[in-house]
């Protein structure tokens, strides 16, 4: 079925990506997560080469097969019944599973101290809502259970005697952990978005404003004579420069959506990094003649081919390059690719004003912005994208810095065996 699935998928000139299991080297068995797409077809469209990419994800599997192993809880009908006090007058199998309390013990105790302590008033306010024929009254109590935090929905129904007054109360439990939790998800992945909006949107304000108010200065100086064109010019730098950043602040959020809700299409190919890396590092040197800043570039001979999005990789590049360029005044930026062990590295080192440590636990986070005003660039999103694109290719993003010395950020991008 795999072979038929992968096959299927080439034909048609679509990506595939399969998770399978095979030896090592070593002949142990590994779970694989494989990514690929055709290169090459014959004269009849027939596929006959493709590329792809395989990633060890055993860890994973084994952790996954493990939280199976333990199994939440499951009860049966977790059922009981109280009198008007509270007192517990009946109780099934599926509570005494739940409690781990038996009959005889149940029947000792009132409802309220079943829950903890902070229920009580949940608790007497549910008990309300039920006597007054509610038939929706309920409440959520978390617990603990054999390792599990549990979501429990118990349902409170008013019982009457033969005489129509009150008998006491039905309670019916329910699991509702999955419900919780998937609510909480939610709940997160819609803050997450609504901070997102905020943040940019008041991000954006300070450019747009200084583009608004260049705009009203060009307005102005056009209509004096003679025209002043070194200041108009003057004002229409400012404009183009915030409009860039404007650009690149839409640009990384929605890069940062793709990445962080999985829609990012990515293009894994047999890369040459080195004569990679060397094109686009010839792209800026004009840029940092003009701050009379020295770039350095140092790669490594006869390194191997490694396979990557190109397009993502030299967007993490380009993003330290940034970083570098921007918070650089003196002296200039190193750019290293060499091989250590199973992993291409990619080494950016400036001598900038560097990083203090206090602000080094936030700096992969959202928006992290660890420099005074005068000096923020950018969106602040740039290094979470590149640590989500390392992430992607099974590398990742280390650093070292000193304030007021200077700041070294490597990737490190694991070699794929064929």
């Amino acid at each position: 079925p795999l072979k038929e699935v992968i096959q299927t998928q080439l034909f048609q000139g679509k990506p595939y990506r399969a998770k399978f299991r095979m030896k090592n080297k070593k002949g142990e068995w590994i779970w694989i997560l494989s990514y690929g797409n055709l290169v090459e077809k014959d004269q009849d469209g027939k596929p006959i080469r493709a590329m792809g990419i395989h990633l060890d994800i055993s860890d994973h599997m084994r952790q996954q097969n493990e939280r199976e192993e333990r199994k939440f809880p499951q009860f049966g009908p977790m059922t009981f019944q109280t009198d008007g006090a509270g007192k517990i007058i009946e109780w099934s199998k599926g509570a005494e599973e739940l409690f781990a309390i038996n009959e005889e013990e149940a029947k000792k105790k009132t409802v309220y101290e079943l829950f903890e302590n902070e229920k009580k008033p949940l608790i007497d306010a549910t008990i309300s809502k039920a006597s007054e024929g509610d038939k929706l009254a309920a409440f959520v109590a978390q617990m603990e259970r054999n390792g599990f935090s549990l979501a429990l929905s118990f349902q409170l129904t008013l019982q009457k005697n033969g005489e129509g007054n009150s008998g006491g109360f039905l309670w019916k439990g329910k699991d509702v952990t999955d419900r919780a939790k998937m609510s909480e998800k939610v709940v997160a992945l819609e803050q997450e978005k609504s901070n997102l909006v905020t943040i940019i949107s008041h991000q954006l304000r300070t450019p747009l404003s200084v583009v608004q108010n260049s705009l009203a200065i060009l307005e102005e100086l056009s209509e004096k004579e003679p025209v002043n064109k070194e200041e108009c010019h003057e004002y229409l730098d400012i404009c183009k420069n915030n409009v860039s950043r404007i650009t690149e602040m839409i640009h990384d959020t929605l890069d940062y959506e793709e990445l962080e809700f999985h829609l990012k299409e990515w293009n894994f190919k047999e890369v040459d990094l080195g004569k990679a890396i060397q094109e686009f590092l010839e792209s800026l040197k004009g840029k940092f003649e003009e701050k009379q800043l020295k770039l350095g570039i140092e790669i490594a001979p006869s390194l191997p081919c490694v396979m990557i999005d190109r397009e993502s990789i030299i967007k993490a590049v380009n993003i330290l390059m940034q970083n570098a360029f921007n918070f650089t005044e003196k002296g200039g930026v190193v750019v290293r690719l060499y091989q250590k062990e199973d992993q291409l590295m990619i080494e950016v080192a400036d001598t900038g004003i560097g990083i203090r440590k206090e602000d080094f636990p936030t700096l992969f986070t959202m928006f992290a912005q660890i420099h005074s005003s005068n000096l923020r660039f950018g969106s602040g999103l740039g290094l979470v994208i590149a640590k989500k694109i390392l992430e992607y290719h099974g590398g990742t993003v280390t650093f070292e810095s000193e304030f007021g010395k200077g700041s070294t950020f490597r990737l490190h991008i694991p070699l794929k065996e064929k």
